[in-house]
């Protein structure tokens, strides 16, 4: 562990190398500093005061003298001289300022400044660890040695940010761990013992500061320890700082701001913001080097993150964070082929769902807010959103994707599984929210409106962002799809006549004949029924010519009856009904434009659906006249387009039903301005008619009318 590899390292120290001197130079350091504490307790040192700080001082230069000289010499002698003489200067410094007030402040900073700057000057100069830790230990254990009880804390956190200073001032050129670990154990260590004992909310100004000061102290040197180790180290991660001090600043902080409100949130979001944008900084300029640390600083910037939204929001804002989160964890999973960050993205969307569930469980009521801009559906969206996007990039269906994810073998399983997640958050979420805002006599309609809504917009984007797994939402209708289920069975069922050898290829015609025709007739049955009776009403949605639910399936149960003529006709059926498609087309056609021309009137001219009152409106027969016109004229003109004689003669006969009708029914409407506009319209477009779509040569028309 890393404090059994720092208890080590001491050990080392001091059993290896000139164990005498590095032992004497320790004691020697204490000795003094027990020697002035103890003469000024009992009043035994009669000099003044003065003289015998600088009687220490002119002790600690000269044990720098005597070092330096014999540098070439006995190296490693003079380096544990030097470090002692280091440690001398520190405490007749401190001890001048903060325990006899014989020097004003900016003297004291300015000459504690002065030894730290000679203190780097000489370890980076001679190369020399051991001078570094004997410099940084010393000045460390001045204030200590020769503590006076006051209490200050300014001073005794001004003078260790010198000395943190100057550690990452030798961190800029050495890649001395332990130095690193010793400033940073003492730092922590000697703040932590004085806020149990010291702090008070009133000193929250003067110590908030330092806290942030020394927390980014540590928070750059191992990025400045992982640039300065050796080539074959280089990348190497002082998993000691990196993980401890935010750790341990974080835990500090929350005896400092844990009363105030969004104090501990502000500061998480913080540490997140730095340890993301040391990571972008990072992964630019030394991106193959420092791969790990860009690494582990990037997963502690997500986890404080994480952590910075419950302490922030409430639980719904809180899981929605999480989830995407766990997206981005995710995507940078398949971005690096990280198996862990791909677990634990997985693992975070699976708690926030959790999350999200349990906090309304507790709290069904907390659905304040407007409709969609509510925490309690917007949550879910995230949920969903964050479930898809992690869903489509573990997917391996995907055609043009450029990266294999972690896992892969278990990719499509993972896929599906995200998917199924996503979308029934989606789905959840919706349908609640339909619930919520809905009034009870709508919700049915309200609900299909946003399934077929939902089918529809997965249909649509589903090629457009290479991922085919999406339209697996379209199968959400199908519960909802209850009066379409029949035509879906039979289209079923035509199809794997078609792809499927046993049972259904073998007996197609049985299939198709027996099982088929008697459902079709059903189903024809019911259309011409329901199209007669129904007005199309589907409130709380509003009638839209075409485009509403009888009509939709009105049709889709026509195109049933085509191409079950069809399957007939390629199995080799001799039926009299498979000759005649094209003529049963044309009339379900004209029936049900018919149909819709009367519910249109019936909608908005509020004529009551019911045939003696659409027959008595002149406003049905005007409107019958020209949408019967329309269409009587546009199959002529494709008639005569594609040279189809037969089409164009459904078209001249469905227009002499019309001209008929003017002169039998319209004409009788005397007076009435419906009379008008049938008879002119119909006449323009008889005239377009004659200009446009004159008959097709009857040598190119089709022998077989019944296409």
């Amino acid at each position: 562990s890393p404090v059994d590899a720092l208890f080590g390292r001491i050990v080392s120290w001091f059993t290896t190398g000139n164990v005498p001197v590095k032992v004497g130079v320790v004691l020697s350091l204490f000795g003094v500093g027990f020697l002035v504490k103890e003469g000024i307790d009992r009043g035994l040192l009669v000099l003044p005061l003065e003289y015998k700080l600088i009687g220490a001082a002119l002790f600690g230069i000269g044990l720098l003298v005597l070092g330096w000289r014999l540098r070439a010499k006995q190296r490693v002698y003079a380096l544990s001289v030097q470090g002692g003489g280091i440690g001398v200067l520190f405490l007749v410094i401190y001890a001048s300022y903060q325990i006899y007030d014989l020097l004003p402040p900016a003297l004291t900073f300015g000459l504690l400044i002065v030894v730290t700057a000679a203190t780097i000057a000489l370890a980076v100069l001679q190369d020399s660890r051991a001078l570094a830790v004997l410099g940084i230990f010393g000045g460390f254990m001045a204030p200590i040695l020769a503590s006076s009880g006051s209490n200050d804390h300014v001073a005794l956190f001004t003078y260790y940010a010198v000395l943190d200073v100057a550690i990452v001032a030798i961190a800029w050129f050495k890649a001395w761990r332990v130095l690193n670990v010793l400033g940073f154990v003492f730092t922590f260590l000697i703040g932590t013992l004085w806020g149990i004992d010291g702090y008070e909310p009133a000193k929250f100004a003067t110590t908030e500061p330092f806290l942030i000061f020394f927390t980014l102290i540590y928070l750059v040197i191992p990025v400045l320890f992982a640039l300065r180790t050796p080539p074959q180290l280089r990348g190497f991660v002082d998993g000691t700082l990196t993980f401890g001090t935010p750790i341990v600043a974080f835990s500090l902080q929350s005896q400092l701001v844990g009363d105030t409100e969004y104090g501990l949130a502000i500061s998480a979001l913080a540490l997140a913001a730095f340890y993301v944008a040391m990571a972008t900084f990072l992964y630019r300029t030394h991106r193959e080097s420092l791969r790990v640390l860009v690494e582990a600083q990037l997963a502690l910037g997500v986890a404080f993150l994480t952590v910075a939204v419950p302490l922030a929001l409430d639980a719904r804002w809180t899981s929605a964070a999480w989830a995407l989160q766990g997206a981005a964890l995710v995507w940078l999973a398949c971005r690096q082929q990280r198996t862990l960050a791909l677990l634990a993205g997985l693992a975070l969307q699976a708690l926030s769902g959790a999350y999200y569930i349990d906090y309304f469980l507790d709290q069904p009521s907390e659905l304040a807010g407007l409709p969609i801009l509510n925490g309690y559906y917007l949550g879910a969206l995230l949920l969903a959103l964050a479930g898809l996007f992690s869903a489509r990039l573990l997917d391996p269906a995907r055609e043009h994707a450029t990266e294999t994810p972690p896992l892969a073998p278990l990719g499509g399983v993972l896929a599906t599984l995200l998917f199924l997640w996503g979308g029934g958050w989606w789905l959840y979420g919706g349908l609640s929210e339909i619930d919520e805002w809905v009034a009870s006599s709508d919700r049915l309609a309200a609900a299909l409106l946003f399934v077929a809504g939902t089918a529809v917009a997965a249909t649509w984007l589903a090629p457009r962002i290479d991922w085919p797994r999406l339209e697996w939402l379209a199968v959400v209708l199908w519960p909802f799809a209850v009066l379409a289920a029949v035509a879906v069975l039979l289209f079923a069922t035509l199809r794997a006549t078609l792809r499927v050898g046993w049972p259904f290829g073998t007996h197609a015609r049985t299939y198709a004949l027996g099982g088929g025709g008697f459902v079709l007739a059903g189903l024809v049955a019911a259309t011409l029924v329901l199209n007669v009776q129904s007005s199309g009403d589907a409130a709380s949605l509003p009638y839209v010519p075409l485009v509403n639910p009888l009509e939709l399936v009105s049709v889709l149960v026509v195109l049933l009856l085509l191409r079950w003529l069809r399957a007939l006709a390629e199995g080799g059926a001799e039926l009299e009904l498979t000759k005649s498609r094209g003529v049963l087309a044309a009339a379900a056609t004209w029936f049900l434009v018919t149909m819709a021309v009367a519910r249109s009137v019936h909608h908005f001219a509020d004529v009551p659906y019911d045939l003696d009152s659409l027959a008595s409106s002149t406003t049905f027969q005007s409107a019958l006249a020209i949408v019967w016109g329309i269409a009587g004229l546009a199959a002529m003109v494709v008639g005569t387009r594609i040279r189809r004689r037969s089409v164009w003669m459904a078209g001249a006969v469905l227009m002499t039903v019309v001209v008929a009708k003017l002169f039998l029914v319209d004409l009788g409407n005397t007076g009435t301005l419906a009379r008008v506009v049938s008879f002119l319209g119909v006449g323009v477009l008889l005239l377009v008619v004659g200009y446009f779509s004159p008959v097709p040569p009857r040598a190119e028309a089709e022998p077989a009318v019944s296409r």
